[in-house]
């Protein structure tokens, strides 16, 4: 072989076995589990595992269901947690990896079926959503609405709705917003913190939980009344002790205090500072305007309250989802597809171009940034609801 047919020999062996590697270097395919569906309040609704993550959800038929899926968007197997008599849309489970102790990077996961037991059950293994151990009840009474954060003490918080019931009408029902922790990874749970509970015919409305690096913890909520059918106003609590003692910050809404309110995030995106998007609905409640309000964690002064977007309702309001920086947000057009909105400069960019979802929800995994969101949500009452997960790097 002369030297001239080696060269070319030795390139083209270089340039094929380069391909693997260009390819890794760009984004994979997204990824659609079908008939999963995930509510927005139980999040977060992912957790990290070695090689990818994992992803909660329940189907139509009531199966509380978990997905492990690798870094490529790749779905490696599932598992059934749980199989409720009648399904909810509001049965999907929240996620979160245990930081620490006997039990540290096993998975737990929480949820109820809507005014049922909550419920908790823990995987068997670290970095493993494929076996997991016995569900066990944290709360015996008409709970739903989970939502987890792991603490650097080594704590799991988690949030929910307990629901009490005087008599046969709505005006006799009201709802609590209620905390507790373990310190044991799930074997056993602190007595239940009110957050927020404001008696008969009332129920407090609220985001998802929010944990600073620090620890602190916030929510937002409003107030739904059975008299008005309504939800009105916007508060964003703040705690750094589980919500054992915690601070009220009273977002003024100024002329569109009137309106229906629906709280749908909160995220700290900075070291004091948080961002709650919420969607404001019109007084027909046929159309809602995604907006982001941001303020001082300490003061509860307001930085800024953006309109976003006219999102698109698939029975439920949805909402943008926040940027880890909160300096973006994605949203579902009414049109159709996903769009980024760049809330510094207002530019708006296409992320899919068409198809209907709803519920968009960004994350992150080992430093990437994620999307997740319903794709062809199908809500017709919440015990008859059918959608697909989407989920793809941004």
């Amino acid at each position: 072989m002369t030297r001239r047919d080696f060269l070319i020999s030795a390139g083209v062996i270089f340039a094929f076995s380069s391909v693997p590697f260009l390819r890794k270097l760009s984004s994979p395919k997204p990824l659609t589990l079908t008939n999963a569906y995930s509510l927005w309040y139980n999040r977060p609704a992912v957790a990290e595992l070695d090689g990818g993550f994992c992803v909660g959800y329940v189907t139509s038929s009531g199966e509380v269901t978990v997905a492990e899926i690798t870094n490529d968007l790749l779905i490696r197997r599932t598992a059934k947690l749980h199989k409720f008599s009648d399904s909810s849309d509001h049965g999907s489970p929240s996620l979160i990896k245990i930081p620490s102790g006997k039990y540290a990077g096993r998975v737990l996961a929480c949820f109820s079926n809507h005014a049922s037991p909550m419920l908790s059950i823990r995987s068997k293994s670290q970095n493993d959503a494929w076996s997991w151990g016995e569900a066990n009840v944290i709360d015996s009474g008409r709970a739903t609405y989970a939502s987890l954060a792991a603490l650097p003490d080594g704590r799991v918080l988690l949030m929910y709705t307990l629901q009490e019931r005087i008599g046969q009408y709505s005006n006799g029902e009201w709802r609590r917003v209620v905390s507790r922790y373990t310190r044991d990874g799930g074997d056993s749970w602190s007595d239940p913190v009110v957050i927020a509970g404001f008696g008969a015919g009332t129920f407090p409305y609220s985001t998802p939980l929010s944990s600073a690096a620090d620890g602190r913890c916030a929510m937002a909520y409003a107030i739904y009344s059975s008299s008005t059918k309504k939800h009105r106003g916007l508060t964003v609590v703040v705690t750094n002790d589980g919500f054992i003692n915690k601070v009220e910050h009273v977002i003024n809404l100024g002329e569109k205090t009137g309106l229906d309110t629906i709280p749908y995030e909160t995220r700290w995106i900075s070291g004091r500072d948080i961002s709650v998007s919420y969607t404001e609905m019109n007084a027909g409640g046929d159309r809602g305007i995604s907006r982001i309000v941001t303020i001082d964690s300490e003061t509860g002064k307001v930085y800024s309250n953006k309109q976003i977007a006219e999102s698109a309702l698939h029975t439920y309001a949805s909402g943008a989802a926040i940027g880890l920086d909160g300096k973006s947000a994605v949203t579902a057009p009414v049109a159709g597809g996903l769009a980024r909105h760049d809330l510094e400069s207002g530019e708006i960019h296409s992320i899919v171009d068409s198809g209907f979802f709803s519920m968009p929800w960004v994350f992150h995994i080992q430093g990437r940034k994620m999307l997740m969101t319903l794709r062809n949500p199908m809500i017709i009452t919440t015990r008859d609801f059918k959608a697909d997960i989407y989920i793809s790097e941004i």
